[in-house]
């Protein structure tokens, strides 16, 4: 099963690290909502929780920025509810599904959580560059993560979503 588990990382890996290098909003989100339900498998199958846990919510995430305009549900609003999920995620691991709250825990598993909280800011703005700046938070917080769940997946996507969104700043961004 961890060798299922570390190909679909891979694959979710791919579809993250794809969304940086694209200019229209709508395809970046396409790409993080496949790169969301791989990684959310991913993670599950690792017995990492808090990351199969937020990817479940990054599903839902994606779904709703792509279809922002047609809910016409304030933007201030949709960020807080999303927050409120990620605070929720970070109690059950501890609170239901019985992760012991040590202090290297509590720090550990607080780190996607701003992870996916900057990214959320990020994806709620109107902008791709808005995305890839918010990629440079939400890459390392990630990296450290995965790799102490040992996600193979999560470890090179991070690694090349960090180059990605410093390559694709320099190609995009940093022209205009």
């Amino acid at each position: 099963m961890t060798l299922t588990a570390q190909i679909i990382g891979i694959f979710a890996m791919a579809a993250n690290v794809a969304a940086y290098q694209f200019k229209n909003k709508r395809n970046v989100i396409l790409c993080q909502l496949a790169g969301s339900t791989l990684f959310a498998v991913n993670m599950f199958m690792l017995d990492a929780l808090m990351g199969g846990l937020l990817n479940v919510v990054g599903i839902v995430r994606a779904i709703v920025y792509i279809n922002k305009d047609r809910l016409k549900i304030p933007v201030k609003l949709v960020n807080g509810i999303f927050m409120a999920l990620y605070l929720a995620s970070y109690i059950l691991v501890f609170a239901v599904f019985g992760k012991e709250p040590t202090s290297f825990n509590l720090l550990i598993e607080i780190l996607p959580l701003i992870g996916m909280g900057v990214m959320t800011v990020g994806l709620s703005m109107k902008d791709s560059k808005a995305i890839r700046v918010c990629g440079f938070i939400n890459s390392p917080c990630w990296l450290i993560y995965n790799s102490l769940v040992f996600s193979l997946g999560g470890i090179l996507c991070e690694v090349f979503g960090i180059v990605s969104v410093i390559t694709a700043y320099i190609r995009l961004d940093m022209k205009s």
